[in-house]
């Protein structure tokens, strides 16, 4: 559904369809969805036209998608068999083109320059899974810790003008 700030809503798409994780891209013409079938894809859905054309085509579980500043980019979470999640980055209008960025990671938010990106990592310390947020560049590397701390940190956004992160803590229990 669209839903305007005074609650009126209208259908997205024509038909009822088992749409998830839905994010808007920048300028406001796509829309990335994770859609459910045997496995789930993430799928471009373009409003003004209403296409949907399929961004992923793995056995594997896709979801998750966060656009690049300038809309040409999307992160994206893949569960793949046997795997632990990783974060991917791909073209956003092609089945093609996916790269690995980080293990058993998910991806929060992008710089507004779109020159790194910023995951929640799932790592094993002291015998206990913890969560950390990390910056990793689009093309992948080395990834670089924000912040160090003993208490889980996950879900981060940027602010719109790139100066604040919001995130979950569990530091106040």
């Amino acid at each position: 559904l669209w839903a305007t700030p005074s609650g009126a809503e209208t259908p997205a798409f024509p038909e009822e369809r088992p749409f998830l994780y839905p994010a808007i891209s920048p300028d406001g013409t796509a829309v990335a969805v994770t859609i459910e079938g045997v496995h789930q894809d993430l799928w471009r859905f373009d409003v003004g036209r209403q296409v949907l054309a399929r961004l992923t085509s793995f056995a594997s579980e896709d979801f998750g998608a966060v656009w690049s500043p300038d809309g040409r980019r999307l992160a994206y979470t893949s569960v793949r068999q046997g795997e632990d999640p990783a974060a991917f980055v791909k073209p956003a209008d092609s089945l093609d083109g996916d790269t690995r960025l980080a293990e058993a990671s998910f991806p929060n938010a992008w710089t507004r320059d779109g020159d790194a990106l910023i995951v929640t990592t799932q790592r094993t310390e002291g015998g206990r899974e913890r969560n950390g947020l990390f910056v990793v560049p689009p093309a992948g590397g080395v990834l670089r810790a924000l912040g160090a701390t003993r208490y889980d940190r996950y879900g981060a956004t940027l602010s719109p003008d790139g100066r604040r992160l919001a995130f979950v803590s569990v530091e106040a229990g």
